[in-house]
């Protein structure tokens, strides 16, 4: 029986150049959980005060949680999504795709085996309060509840569609280490990403928006959108027994659209339709202006 086929989805993580190009060189940060709570060094939609933290109503008792020294590497599961025009905000220059979220955390780990336990890899969960009550006869099990307080974000940031890694030190040299500068091997799952000549009321006012894949052989393909809203991420799927990177489109057909240079125009299955497929292993730079 055939293996069914699926769609992987890639994350994607917004920063400064210097920093993106250190991940190519298989270099890359991951935060103290408590940093991002700190006004001295965060501001914007990066400073969040309530960040690894909860609020636990017993009747008349009141607990309060926070969690501390828990290290996590911060992305987005959508790149056409208001996370991008946030990122434009906060002055992020560009972006870097993380092909396989599942196999980048596991080379982290694996290369800090010794010092690093991997917790968590996934979304944030959006809720409308870190305020919750609970049974008097109910018994806390906090350690259960970690992961769960540190991937809990308030409403107010859910257009950032968070996707986090979350590590736990096995020790720590400094216990008030905002960040831990680390290597792992994993640039070859990384594919760079341009952005800046987006504007944010020319998308949301429907303005065409030209995706230019820039291949290794030199050659470009162009995939122009009239009506921007109607794809999706960027998303992976087998095509041809080869690993293609594609736009998910809303719809069945190219409608308004016009693909030039791809591997594949368009392809239609059973997960859905797809617009310019081109071979991973073929991708560059993807710039979107």
């Amino acid at each position: 029986m055939p293996t069914p086929q699926k769609l992987k989805y890639p994350i994607f993580k917004f920063q400064k150049r210097e920093h993106a190009e250190l991940m190519f060189e298989n270099k890359l940060r991951i935060s103290n959980i408590k940093d991002f709570r700190d006004s001295e060094f965060h501001k914007g939609q990066i400073l969040d005060i309530g960040e690894g933290t909860a609020t636990l109503k017993r009747h008349e008792d009141t607990t309060n949680i926070a969690i501390d020294n828990k290290f996590i590497f911060c992305s987005t599961s959508h790149f056409l999504s208001d996370s991008l025009f946030w990122a434009i905000k906060e002055k992020k220059e560009c972006c870097v795709m993380i092909l396989d979220p599942e196999e980048f955390y596991k080379r982290i780990s694996d290369a800090y085996k010794t010092s690093l336990v991997f917790d968590y890899g996934g979304v944030c969960r959006y809720v409308p309060s870190r305020t919750f009550s609970i049974d008097q006869s109910h018994t806390l099990n906090l350690g259960a509840s970690t992961t769960e307080i540190c991937t809990m974000k308030t409403l107010d940031y859910s257009t950032q569609m968070e996707h986090r890694g979350i590590w736990s030190p096995l020790f720590l040299q400094n216990d008030n280490a905002r960040y831990l500068d680390i290597e792992a091997n994993v640039a070859d799952l990384l594919i760079r990403m341009e952005f800046s000549k987006l504007s944010e009321a020319e998308f949301h006012a429907g303005k065409t928006v030209t995706m230019t894949t820039h291949l290794k052989n030199g050659s470009k393909s162009r995939f122009t959108l009239h009506h921007p809203h109607a794809i999706h991420s960027p998303v992976i799927i087998e095509h041809d027994g080869l690993e293609m990177l594609a736009f998910k489109l809303l719809g069945n057909s190219l409608s308004g659209a016009t693909v030039s240079g791809a591997h594949t125009g368009m392809i239609i299955n059973g997960l859905g339709s797809f617009g310019c497929a081109n071979v991973i292993a073929d991708i560059e730079l993807i710039e979107f202006h």
